[in-house]
């Protein structure tokens, strides 16, 4: 519990200390304008879609692949506990040797 509250704590002072310095906003203009924060620069439009394009399709690549990965891991764990139930059991022969 103390250290739940303790990061919730530093997340907190961290949100309002990037909201004193005009983070959010500055990120929020060059998402929607493509202005440069601190700069008289900004992106040309294109740009700015094709950067927004690609970064969706990496997410969704991600997240395809990251669950196409955990559909073949969940299925090999299914064949690995058929495989054992399904194998006989045979007795140790420990003293076999006597």
């Amino acid at each position: 519990m103390r250290k739940f509250i303790i990061t919730v704590s530093l997340v907190g002072s961290a949100v309002i200390i990037l909201g004193q310095f005009g983070f959010f906003e500055g990120l929020m203009m060059f998402l929607l304008a493509g202005a440069i924060p601190g700069t008289n620069y900004s992106i040309p439009s294109h740009a700015m879609y094709l950067s927004i394009l690609g970064i969706i399709s990496l997410v969704i690549v991600w997240f395809v692949g990251a669950s196409v990965l955990n559909f073949f891991y969940t299925l090999s764990e299914k064949t690995l506990e058929k495989n054992k139930t399904t194998r006989k059991k045979l007795p140790k022969r420990r003293y076999s040797q006597i």
